[in-house]
C-alpha cells in the first residue's frame, strides 16, 4: 500500500478592496467619447461589446422603439420583423430554434409574441445583440434596417 502525502494549501487572498477601487477607477473607460457622450445615449457599433451596458431604444425598419431591457431589444426587434416580414419570419423558427418557436417547450424563460411565436428570453446583452443581427440578415434585410441606442457608461449603476 502506498501512502500519499497531502500538501497543505495555500489559501487564495484577494487584492485589498481600495486598492482594486482606485485601479478600476484609473482604466480607461469603454465607450467614453468625451464628455458629450456622457449626456447621449450611442449606437452600438459592429465589434463594439455590449455586456454590461443597458439599451435605451431600438429601431427597427425605421420604427424606433423605447427599451429599458435587452429582453425588451428583443421582442420589440421580433414583433416588428414578424409584422413586416410574416412570409419570411416563418422560417426562422426553423433556422434558430434555441431563440425562437411555436411552442413554449423548451425555453425556460419563453416569452409568447403577438404573432403567436415563443422566444427565449433567458439570455444575455450579448446573445441578445448578436440573434437579433443574424435575424435581420437571415430576412435578407440591410444591417442597417436595425439598430440599438445604448445608455452612456456614466448612467449604468451597478
Amino acid at each position: 500500500m502506498v501512502a500519499l502525502r497531502s500538501t497543505p494549501r495555500m489559501p487564495h487572498i484577494p487584492p485589498p478592496l481600495e486598492s482594486t477601487r482606485r485601479a478600476r477607477a484609473s482604466q480607461p473607460v469603454p465607450h467614453d467619447r468625451g464628455a458629450d457622450s456622457r449626456r447621449r445615449s450611442a449606437p452600438v457599433a459592429d465589434g463594439d461589446t455590449v455586456t454590461c451596458t443597458l439599451p435605451e431604444s431600438v429601431t427597427v425598419l425605421g420604427t424606433t422603439v423605447a427599451v429599458k431591457t435587452w429582453r425588451e431589444v428583443l421582442s420589440a426587434t421580433l414583433e416588428t420583423l414578424a409584422g413586416a416580414e410574416p412570409a419570411k419570419f416563418a422560417r426562422l423558427p426553423d433556422r434558430f430554434p434555441s431563440y425562437l418557436a411555436t411552442s413554449p417547450q423548451g425555453f425556460r424563460a419563453p416569452k409568447p409574441l403577438a404573432s403567436g411565436y415563443f422566444i427565449e428570453t433567458n439570455l444575455g446583452a450579448a446573445s441578445i445583440h448578436r440573434f437579433c443581427q443574424r435575424a435581420v440578415a437571415a430576412l435578407e434585410l440591410p444591417p442597417e434596417a436595425w439598430a440599438v441606442q445604448v445608455k452612456p457608461p456614466a448612467a449604468v449603476t451597478p
